[in-house]
This record gives C-alpha cells, sequence and structure tokens, in this order.
C-alpha cells in the first residue's frame, strides 16, 4: 500500500497536479493591492483632528501600540471601538505616565499647537534613557507650515526622526490614515522637511 501511494504521487508530481494544489491553497495570499511589511511600533497621536480614529484603526490593524490624547470624544463609544487603545485628555503632562508605561514612542502624530511640548517631554525621556531601536521615529505635524529649519534639526538630531507636516485646511474631510502610514513605514525615512497639501 505504501509503494502504491508513493508511486501516486510521484506521477501527481509529473503531472504538475501537486503544484497546481498548492497554487490553490495559497488563495488567502492577497492578489490585489500593495502589501508592505511594518514590524509593531509605539504610535502616539495627539490631536482632536476628526481624522484620528482612522488613523488609530490603520496602525492598530498593524499591531501597533496607540495611544491618543483628544478631547474630542466620547469614552465609553471609542473604547469600544477600539479596544486596547490608551486614552488621555489632550494635554502634554501625561506623556509622562506614557513614558512611563512604553518606555519610549517611535512615532508621534500631533497637531502643531501641542507638538512642541509634547517633543520638550520626549527630548528630556531621551536625554535619561536612549532610543536603542535602529527605526528612524516620526513626527508628523497637522499644520499649514513646518517649524523653523533649526528646530526641525535639532528634533531630527536629538530623537533621531523625520519631520513632515499634512495641512489639512483645504479638505479636513479626506482620510489621509495612508498618507500616514506610508510616512512611517521602514525604508521611507529619507522623506523629511516636507509639506503634503490634502
Amino acid at each position: 500500500m505504501a509503494d502504491n501511494y508513493l508511486e501516486r504521487r510521484m506521477e501527481d508530481l509529473r503531472n504538475g497536479k501537486v503544484a497546481r494544489e498548492y497554487r490553490k491553497s495559497g488563495s488567502s495570499v492577497r492578489r490585489t493591492g500593495m502589501h508592505f511589511v511594518f514590524p509593531p511600533k509605539r504610535v502616539l497621536i495627539a490631536s482632536d483632528n476628526p481624522q484620528v480614529d482612522n488613523i488609530t484603526r490603520q496602525f492598530l490593524n498593524a499591531d501597533c501600540k496607540v495611544s491618543v490624547m483628544s478631547n474630542c470624544y466620547d469614552q465609553s463609544d471609542r473604547n469600544a471601538a477600539f479596544t486596547g487603545v490608551r486614552r488621555y485628555p489632550l494635554n502634554p503632562i501625561y506623556m509622562d505616565n506614557l513614558l512611563k508605561a512604553w518606555r519610549d514612542i517611535d512615532i508621534l502624530i500631533a497637531d502643531s499647537d501641542i507638538a512642541d511640548a509634547i517633543i520638550r517631554k520626549w527630548r528630556e525621556h531621551r536625554i535619561r534613557y536612549p532610543y536603542v531601536s535602529d527605526y528612524v521615529c516620526r513626527i508628523i505635524l497637522f499644520t499649514p507650515t513646518l517649524p523653523p529649519t533649526e528646530i526641525c534639526a535639532e528634533w531630527e538630531n536629538t530623537l533621531n526622526a523625520t519631520v513632515n507636516a499634512i495641512n489639512l485646511n483645504c479638505h479636513p474631510e479626506n482620510d489621509i490614515s495612508s498618507l500616514t502610514a506610508m510616512l512611517t513605514l521602514p525604508a521611507n525615512n529619507i522623506i523629511s522637511r516636507m509639506i503634503f497639501q490634502i
């Protein structure tokens, strides 16, 4: 019986039947769109922008740790929609609690008016506890203009980060979650000091 099995399997292999079966079983592979490997990161989103939910969902789907600082949310509704998200009011004093829990962050997506205070606390943390990952951190600001060149350079050097801006003034309803995901891909650390008009 064993000999007949081996003979049948060899015959199937010669006829290409085994290869066809293998291709059929691999049908769960995505056939449309593009897929990028994205190692899990620690993401802080500090904004009252309505795009926060879409961005949060994008990073949760990539198995990232996500924390949201925002004043415009209903605690019960959002916690039901996004389990595992750390939530804080939009205030930089909560940065200490977050850094204590996570030890550091890799990606900051923030409104420009609060970003400076958050980055100040982030830099103080980095002075005490250096960053050990080879991932170049990301700072993405919701603003029509970037900070002055010397400030961008200081953030890039002390935080090992890129600094980019997204201007949502023209079409604030547009979903920018794909853009933020693209800017945070490891290979896109060459994109810095750019303003994206949406």
